[in-house]
Formats: C-alpha cells, structure tokens, sequence
C-alpha cells in the first residue's frame, strides 16, 4: 500500500503536520537568530527564551516523526518488528521530554518575570544569568528522572499472525490471528490470549491453576431486536429450545445433567440485540462440557416433542415477569417509543405469541426457529470466552476441536435505526 492509497483524510492530515512542522521550524529558528544577540541575554529570561527556541524545534520534529512513524508502519506491515518497537519506546519518551522542557522554561520566563516587577532596580540580571544556566543544566535530567518509567514500561501491543506464534501444531490452520500480551494489572496472576477462529469467532481464553470452577460464555450479536412482526418472541424462545439436544447429543438432558450433576449452573439470557448462552462446571470436565455445548451452535434439533414443553418454560417466564418493576418500566418505554421501531416489539414472548397467533395464521412455529437459526446465529457473529485451569495452549486445542466446526454464514451485523422513539413520538 501506497501514500497515494490513502484516504483524503490521511492525506489532509499529513500536509496540515508538515504545514505546522515548516512554520514551527521557520518560528523556532528566527527565535535562535533573534536571541543569539547578547544584549537580549543580559537576563536569566533571553536565556530561557533561547533554550526555548531549541526545544520548540525538537518538539514539533518529534511530533512530525511520530506522525510518519505511525503512518510508515501501518502501511507497510513488512517493517521489522525491532523497528516498530524501538520506535514505540522511544519517540513518545522523547517528545514528551521536548514538550515539559518547553513548558519548564516558559515558567521560568513567567517566574522571573515577576520577580523583575516586584524588584523593579533592584533586580540582579548577573544573579538571573547564573540561575537560567543552572537551571537549564539541570532541567532536563529532573524531566528524564521524572518520567524515567515511560519506556520502562511501555509495550508493543501487536495482533500477532498465526505463523508467528511457538510451539503450534499443524492444526492451528483453524487459527487466523493469536493475541498474548494483553495488557492487565501487574497484580493480575491470570494469563489471557485472545483469537480469532479461521470461521471468524473471536475467542479470550483465561487461565488460572487455582480456580475451583471452569466457566464459558458464548454472546451472539442478535437478539430480540430481530424477531419477526408476525412471531414476537422468537429470540427468546430459540435461546430455550438451542438446549434441548444436538445431532451429536440427542438427549434433551444430557447438557443439564453433565453441568448440574458436577456442580456446575447454566443459564442464557435475551437482550435487544444479543443473546448469551453461558455455565460454569468443574475444571476437569470444561472439555466435555465445551463439546456438548458447542454443538448447540452446529447442529439443534429443535426437536418437535420439545417445543410445547419449552414454550410453556417461556411463557411461565412472561407471567413472572408481569409483578416486576423494572420490567413494567422497559414495557412502558416501548410502548411509547415508534411503533415502526423494532425496539417497540414484544421481546419476551408468551403462550399467545408463540402458540396461539401463529396457529391462527397457520404458522409452523418450529419452522420459524429453524428459519431464524438459519438467518441470524453464524460463528462470524459470535464471540466466546472460556475459562479454565488449563495452561492457555491446552485451552486452545479444546476450543480449536470445538468451535472452529461452528459454521460462518458471512453475516453482516445487524444494523437497526438509531432513535427508537422518532419525532412523532414526541409529539
């Protein structure tokens, strides 16, 4: 990729900083020449001033080299990775260093001059000289001293490809992209990696030897938002009926039995515009469970004997619901929003929405789930955290044995209106 490849933005961004870095340069070496007169240096303030010329230079230099840095190493991702380091660690230190000094003599001026209108005659310009030297000899050690840490501490955080990465067997193909040094607390004894599956799941693994439970969470970016006018309630209920066994796992139990039997909890909830199936078990059995687990996202039944029980499980829900405040309150705000919103839609679902209405329009109710499955749930839509007491590399082979199965449909993100209220709501 070439300069002229990149956007008008980037390209008025590039000529407003080097229309800033010739009028800086032009600013600050006319203010060299000026203060180069000794008659201007009779005081401690020429000789800030002067100082302050040099640094001004330095600091819109290292603000320009910043600026082409960033820009060179994106567009050219074949630059070593030493280079793009060293320059990490260094050019932000070095401009900050620039700018502080600038700022510490422009104190320095202000600072000495009040104190020549509260002496007036009395002032000692000799005395003035001997401190501006002093201090200017020694001003820049106390600014390095006092951010010292800057490139101690600061990290390159780069999106590391596959090839790079050690001690990977010939399977990680299913891997696109590793991410290890994610950045946390020094006080965080946890490891963390992140992923992204070859069928574009993003994936955060977290290890920890001492943990007493091993958990998962798997978020897919739909939710109620997109249900269908004529069928409300169908996220809902698909979130339900994804449990209720798999080609692989048949049984409507077996998932409940290996989670609640060891221990474990599982659940899953609905929101407007995700949905989230999560559990927590004992760390021995995480690989199990991920397996059974991950197959509700390759192959549901969806099974037909199922679906009155589980519509009845739904619709139990709605009637708990109707004595709940905030539920009350999030009903009131959607009845009053744009009845053309999807956000004015009936989420939760219940007997009436799901049974009777689609039976009066002789709608097959299992056909909807299976038809909005096939539409909305695809692994580029999904992102999964797993936790466990594994070392992260053998959290990996599990999740990459699993989840890379999870088929990618190259579904867009769903996109809603912004104001679910309008103007004519407001009326």
């Amino acid at each position: 990729m070439t300069f002229t490849d990149q956007t008008i933005l980037m390209k008025t961004n590039a000529a407003l900083t080097m229309i800033m870095f010739v009028g800086g340069s032009i600013n600050s070496i006319l203010s060299l020449i000026t203060f180069q007169n000794k008659e201007l240096r009779q005081t401690g303030c020429g000789i800030y001033l002067l100082a302050s010329s040099v640094t001004s230079f330095f600091t819109i230099s290292m603000f320009t080299v910043k600026f082409w840095f960033v820009v060179l190493t994106q567009m050219n991702l074949s630059i070593r990775l030493s280079i793009v380091r060293g320059g990490c660690v260094s050019i932000e230190p070095l401009l900050k260093l620039c700018l502080y000094l600038d700022a510490w003599l422009n104190a320095c001026v202000a600072i000495e001059r009040a104190i020549l209108v509260f002496r007036r005659v009395n002032f000692n310009k000799q005395k003035s000289q001997r401190i501006a030297r002093w201090i200017i000899l020694i001003l820049p050690f106390c600014v390095m001293g006092s951010m010292i840490h800057e490139p101690i501490h600061r990290e390159l955080h780069e999106f590391i490809p596959i090839e790079s990465v050690k001690q990977m067997s010939s399977v990680d193909s299913t891997i696109v992209h590793v991410v290890d040094n994610i950045k946390k607390s020094d006080s965080d004894s946890w490891n963390y990696r992140g992923l992204e599956l070859s069928n574009e799941m993003l994936v955060v693994l977290i290890s920890h030897p001492d943990i007493d439970k091993a958990a998962a969470a798997l978020d897919v970016s739909v939710g109620n938002l997109a249900d269908s006018r004529d069928v409300p309630g169908t996220a809902h209920f698909l979130e339900h009926m994804l449990f209720m066994g798999s080609s692989k796992y048949p049984g409507e139990n077996e998932y409940s039995k290996l989670i609640e039997g060891n221990g474990g909890y599982k659940n899953a909830f609905t929101s407007g515009d995700h949905t989230n199936y999560y559990f927590d078990i004992n760390p021995s059995l995480l690989p199990e469970a991920l397996d059974v687990f991950t197959q509700f996202f390759i192959s549901p039944l969806f099974s037909a004997s199922s679906t009155d029980r589980e519509l009845e499980a739904v619709n139990s829900e709605y009637e708990k619901n109707l004595s709940n405040d905030t539920r009350r309150i999030c009903q009131l705000e959607k009845s009053t929003s744009d009845p053309q919103h999807p956000y004015a839609g009936f989420g939760c679902g219940n007997s009436e929405s799901l049974r009777t209405t689609p039976k009066q329009r002789a709608i097959d109710i299992r056909q909807v789930l299976l038809d909005f499955y096939t539409a909305e749930y695809s692994s580029n839509r999904m992102s999964l955290t797993v936790l466990g007491n594994q070392s992260l590399d053998e959290l990996q082979s599990i999740v990459m044995k699993s989840f890379n199965d999870v088929p990618n449909k190259k579904l867009e993100r769903v996109k809603y209106p912004a104001d679910p209220y309008g103007e004519s709501t407001r009326k």
